[in-house]
């Protein structure tokens, strides 16, 4: 047993090594380039599997780790990226060069097709989708929830607003303002033909899904604390 494990480490450590003597082959290789000589090599686009892009310089690759030059300002810099987190490189001169492999082991339980659009989703919901509208509408309704719990009634009679001091109704407002999240994702799945969908469509789907929903959640709960933090803080002045 004691063997079995001083083996296993052994092991762990010889691949952590030979990991970093091939990541600090890479870097020095790339650091003795001048920037001329940077140029001279094919610039494409690297595909996140998040859905992002960048303008990349590849200039060599291991099994684990993808490495080039990315523009900062006006030269290029060097830049290393998990090949895990990317899905393709494309340039003019090669076509596309996929990273992304079908593994069910390993996690990665769609074929290429399905990973293709699920990217592709992805990347139409980060660059054309704008969750602009959803916040707003969350700063009106975190603050009017807000003045509703700072409204005072005086037997039966209203004593004005920023009258009470805000309670737990301010405080979750983020909670309550979730409602707009599923009621924009109900709306989008209405504006859908469910019907005619095939499973590289559902793919395409669910990548587009997957940001739409994010950008949405980040929107709404920052604009009802938003709108919230603006009663809370009108109350404070006037007092």
């Amino acid at each position: 047993m004691l063997i079995n494990c001083l083996y296993l480490i052994s092991n762990l450590l010889i691949h952590a090594v030979i990991k970093i003597l091939t990541l600090l082959f890479s870097l020095i290789s790339i650091v003795l380039f001048s920037q001329p000589q940077i140029d001279s090599i094919p610039t494409g686009t690297l595909l996140f599997n998040d859905g992002d892009t960048i303008v990349f310089k590849l200039y060599n690759e291991n099994d684990w780790l993808v490495n080039g030059f990315k523009m900062k300002g006006e030269l290029w810099t060097i830049k290393s990226y998990p090949k895990s987190s990317l899905f393709h490189f494309d340039s003019d001169d090669k076509g596309k060069q996929f990273f992304y492999q079908y593994a069910p082991s390993k996690g990665n339980f769609m074929t290429l097709k399905e990973m293709q659009q699920f990217v592709s989703g992805k990347k139409t919901a980060k660059y054309e989708y704008s969750s602009r509208n959803e916040f707003f509408k969350a700063i009106f309704f975190g603050f009017a929830l807000s003045m509703i719990d700072t409204y005072e009634f005086r037997n039966g009679f209203s004593g004005g607003f920023f009258q009470n001091s805000a309670s737990w109704l301010t405080i979750s407002s983020p909670m309550w303002s979730t409602f707009l999240i599923k009621r924009r994702q109900n709306k989008l799945n209405k504006s859908r033909n469910t019907i005619e969908i095939d499973d590289l469509k559902a793919c395409y789907y669910q990548g587009y899904d997957n940001v739409f929903i994010k950008k949405n959640t980040k929107a709404v709960l920052g604009g009802s604390i938003l709108g919230a933090s603006i009663v809370v803080a009108t109350k404070i002045l006037l007092e």
